[in-house]
């Protein structure tokens, strides 16, 4: 206990100071970097977008130009193709013709919006070619769908107008509603021109390949066309109806008066007029502009050109704060020093002392802690862990002698206590043996099955003691008119009432006679006279009242009934009713019947088939149920009314196990007996 103790006030106190120390040298460490992040991420944010721009804005310009690449280099094919021209040529051969929509139904599975449109130069139809399935057939087939006659679009005579073999327009498609670039190109043989292709290519689908990202470190983005029209500006938001509300401006009135537009319209000639041209990106750099950076970026397939404009510059305004930031580091990391080599020298270090004073002190008593001369906190600390540590030595030496002698105390009382329990459990044994074998004794006076077998036509008896033996018997004898039958229920339960139940069985055996078997009331009479006499009750009325409960039957062999019974209720149902003989309110082995003619006799005529229940009243008062109440005697009258078709054995068996489900938990009361058979 002690040892535990001083660790605490010691070592713990130590690790938590040092602990607390090491937290805050962690935290300036940290407030130190986030200082000079904040003074280094100025100059790094500027460089790195100067040199990301240009990359950024070159690679939005290849974006939107790789898609339209794409689509013109299927026209051009498909324009050079001989199986097309063929066709064209002699439009009217079936054999050119499906050669011909066979290669133009493949190249439009390849196309983004799945069609291309033909009109021949000469017949003036047009026709149109759809996805394929894979095979070479579109949805109508093998052969091109012609379109309804109609006025001819525009755009078929403003392409055989240009010079150029390929153009590109900007324009609503009609069949869409959507905002479209119109791709055309010229089908040549010779000097012939023999039809126009046309294909719709959804603008709205090529700005989404202009890349967001762009605008996260530019702040503006311009695209233009050759003409140095402004189609695109990303501080505008066009939504759907882009061409209507595309910015009408020109380069010339966006930055008039600026140095850049005449490098603007230089770059501009350069891509004018051609198609495919090695245009690269342009850097311009300040210049008196409002802007530090700007790019430009040729479209080259759509003659346009992307212009991005930076202002990297307003974030670097807490570059001034530097020298500011260095001295207020500076003095940060003095005081820290000082307050560090303050802390170590006046806590920390005498804490170590003491702590290694301790150590010693714990299992060397001889030695006296350091620091106890001290006149601070640190001498108070030590005085009070010796003045503890003396106080837990007389401590622990009375308590030592306390646990010897209580320890012998206890040794003693155990020895004691083991030669008690062997005493008992030899006693106990000797008991049980006595009483297991008075158990023998006493179920050797139960009549045998015999006797039962050979009157009734139908019988049963559960005789079921509380303990190993009980006061509960019956007795049963066979004489020329009939059979006795003595249903006795003896005070108490255990060894008293299995005493007194062999002085009943004794006492019926030595006065029931053929003379007077058939006189129920007499042996009543008889085995009363007889009890008190042996028991005494005269002399031993103030501490002895030994009886027993008893029912008396004689059943003729005619199937008559005859019935005396005290305390003992006697129950004969014919499977409709059920009739009960209750008893008088005497009591057997008290001396202090009159006579028979004080005693009632039922006789019931005879009856077939009826059947005879006698109970002793461990069934009647058993607690049990819900409600902890006694069993009683209309749940009996029931069961043996509803199971009246049933044998002997099967309604006895239900009696006792709806007898077990009501008592549950709750322990037997008395002994249990029940006799039952068939008339």
């Amino acid at each position: 206990m002690f040892r535990k103790i001083i660790d605490v006030l010691g070592q713990h106190q130590l690790k938590v100071l040092i602990r607390n120390v090491n937290r805050l040298m962690f935290f300036i460490a940290a407030a130190i970097m986030l200082f000079a992040a904040v003074t280094l991420v100025p100059g790094l944010l500027k460089q790195t977008t100067e040199e990301i721009s240009p990359m950024l804005a070159l690679r939005a310009a290849e974006g939107m130009s790789a898609l339209v690449d794409h689509e013109a280099t299927l026209l051009e094919k498909a324009a050079n193709s001989n199986a097309v021209i063929e066709w064209l040529a002699d439009e009217d051969n079936p054999e050119k013709v499906l050669r011909a929509a066979e290669e133009l139904n493949m190249l439009s599975s390849l196309t983004t919006s799945g069609k291309l449109y033909v009109i021949a130069g000469k017949s003036q139809n047009e026709y149109l070619f759809q996805k394929t399935d894979g095979n070479g057939e579109s949805s109508n087939g093998k052969t091109p769908e012609r379109l309804p006659e109609k006025e001819q679009d525009p755009w078929y005579f403003e392409s055989l107008a240009d010079p150029a073999p390929y153009r590109i327009s900007l324009g609503l498609d009609k069949t869409t509603s959507r905002n479209s670039a119109f791709l055309d190109y010229k089908i040549i043989s010779g000097t012939e021109v023999l039809g126009v292709l046309h294909m719709n290519l959804d603008f709205g689908f090529v700005l989404r390949r202009f890349p967001t990202g762009l605008d996260k470190v530019a702040v503006r983005s311009i695209v233009v066309d050759e003409k140095g029209m402004i189609i695109f500006d990303s501080r505008i938001n066009y939504g759907e109806s882009f061409l209507q509300n595309m910015n009408t401006n020109s380069v010339d009135s966006e930055f008039s008066g600026t140095p850049f537009l005449d490098i603007l319209h230089e770059y501009l000639a350069k891509i004018e007029n051609v198609f495919g041209n090695n245009a690269e990106a342009v850097t311009v750099k300040g210049g008196g502009m409002a802007y530090d950076l700007i790019v430009i970026s040729p479209v080259k397939a759509m003659k346009w050109s992307i212009i991005s404009l930076c202002t990297p510059g307003h974030v670097f305004t807490i570059i001034n704060l530097i020298p500011w930031v260095v001295v207020i580091i500076f003095l940060f990391i003095a005081i820290l020093l000082i307050s560090n080599t303050f802390i170590k020298r006046s806590v920390i270090k005498p804490l170590e002392s003491l702590n290694i004073s301790i150590e010693n002190y714990k299992y060397n008593r001889r030695t006296r802690l350091e620091g106890t001369e001290r006149r601070d906190e640190i001498g108070s600390l030590a005085n009070t862990i010796e003045e503890m540590y003396e106080r837990f030595n007389a401590y622990n030496a009375d308590l030592e002698n306390k646990v010897r002698e209580r320890s012998a105390h206890l040794k003693a009382a155990k020895e004691d206590a083991e030669r008690l329990f062997m005493r008992v459990s030899e006693q106990n044994e000797t008991i049980m043996e006595s009483i297991n074998y008075a158990s023998k004794i006493q179920r050797s006076l139960i009549p045998g099955d015999q006797m039962l077998e050979s009157f009734f036509a139908d019988y049963s008896v559960i005789w079921k003691p509380r303990d190993i033996v009980g006061g509960d018997v019956y007795w049963v004898k066979r004489f020329n008119d009939g059979l006795v039958l003595c249903a006795c229920d003896c005070t108490g339960h255990g060894t008293p009432g299995a005493l007194l139940t062999m002085l009943v069985v004794s006492a019926f055996e030595s006065f029931v006679s053929e003379a007077n078997c058939k006189d129920t009331a007499r042996i009543i009479w008889e085995l009363d006279q007889r009890l008190s006499a042996v028991l005494k009750v005269e002399s031993n009325a103030s501490t002895i009242r030994e009886g027993c409960d008893l029912a008396v039957l004689f059943i003729y062999n005619d199937r008559s009934v005859a019935v005396s019974s005290c305390n003992t209720r006697v129950y004969i149902c014919d499977g409709s009713e059920v009739k009960k003989v209750k008893g008088q309110k005497l009591y057997v082995g008290e001396g202090k019947m009159q006579g028979t003619e004080h005693i009632q006799t039922t006789v019931f005529e005879p009856m077939p088939g009826n059947k005879v229940y006698i109970a002793s009243d461990g069934l009647y008062d058993q607690v049990g149920g819900a409600n902890k109440l006694p069993f009683g005697y209309n749940q009996f009258r029931r069961l043996i009314l509803e199971n009246h078709h049933e044998s002997q054995s099967v309604i006895t068996d239900r009696v006792w196990r709806a007898f077990e489900d009501y008592r549950g938990e709750e322990p037997r009361r008395d002994d249990f007996q029940l006799i039952s058979f068939q008339l």
